[in-house]
């Protein structure tokens, strides 16, 4: 075999190679990259309610990994995989993965004519502009040390979607307070007991405080009265949309869990109404989170 048909040989190897990798081996087909002052629980709970379906793969410590695929109609999905650098930035890496004309389209991407690749760039530029621009509506402060006082309560059970938590307190607050003495209707509190932050649900009871013998029965099964334990722990104010207020959540458990769930119960307390006439960027709420592995009397 002459010199000339050696590096033919070993030139047609090289190019095959390449294109068994590249049409069949990797793990995607097209990758996008960029950072954000979001937190990743932020970034998957945007995913999560603005996605056709989303499929978590897993956690670590300031990381989070998911797929998710952004319409009915579309040709590809996303993996995503979400890590929070020392800086507080979380840095984003999106893998695409064309589900239809996979072949085509690869071969498309070689002469930048890939009808997928460029709706993929549009979507997630447009998603990285949203993330930005929300984040202006709202602001909370470090938290300080606190204690919230025990105290006794009428309260409403409620199990939600995380962002209808709003909605569903808007709906239960009239009847609620419609049992208050007249005159007695202090800031009502919001305690989580529960949250499932991967299907973005959660259980909480929606309370007002009640003065010592104010009320001490209800006629409504849906109502009822108990003692709310003090909760030991920190507290951070949040200033924006109460339907917002679990993005001041999720920059705590960025800042102080390493991004893992919070201890329970979280508690806040709303000092606004929408019907106050205050901008909703003013609103505030204060939110308490456990320190202690349980809360007693």
């Amino acid at each position: 075999m002459n010199k000339r048909s050696k590096i033919g040989l070993i030139s047609g190897g090289v190019i095959l190679t390449a294109a068994i990798i590249y049409f069949g081996l990797m793990p995607f087909d097209y990758k996008v990259r960029f950072k954000t002052n979001n937190t990743p629980w932020i970034i998957y709970h945007f995913i999560e309610i603005n996605h056709e379906s989303t499929q978590f793969i897993g956690q670590k410590e300031n990381h989070l990994s998911f797929s998710s695929r952004p319409k009915d109609e579309a040709t590809y999905h996303y993996v995503w995989h979400l890590a929070q650098d020392n800086e507080g930035k979380t840095k984003v890496e999106v893998n695409a993965v064309f589900t239809k004309n996979r072949f085509f389209e690869k071969i498309a991407m070689l002469f930048g004519e890939s009808v997928q690749v460029k709706a993929i760039i549009n979507e997630l530029n447009s998603f990285n502009l949203k993330l930005s621009e929300t984040s202006k509506d709202y602001r909370w402060e470090q938290p300080l040390q606190a204690t919230l006082l025990g105290q006794t309560c009428l309260c409403a059970s409620i199990t939600s979607r995380i962002e209808d938590k709003a909605n569903e307190m808007n709906k239960t607050i009239s009847f609620l307070s419609s049992y208050l003495p007249k005159g007695k209707k202090p800031p009502p509190r919001l305690y989580i007991n529960e949250i499932d932050l991967i299907a973005q649900t959660m259980r909480f009871d929606f309370c007002f405080p009640l003065e010592k013998g104010t009320l001490t029965n209800v006629d409504d099964n849906s109502l009822f009265i108990t003692f709310k334990p003090k909760i030991f722990g920190e507290v951070t104010s949040f200033y924006g949309n109460y339907s917002q207020t679990h993005r001041g959540w999720y920059d705590y458990m960025a800042k102080y869990t390493n991004n893992l769930k919070p201890k329970l119960p979280i508690v806040e307390v709303f000092y606004d109404s929408p019907f106050g006439g205050i901008e909703q960027t003013k609103w505030k709420s204060e939110i308490y989170f456990s320190i202690n592995k349980s809360n007693k009397r």
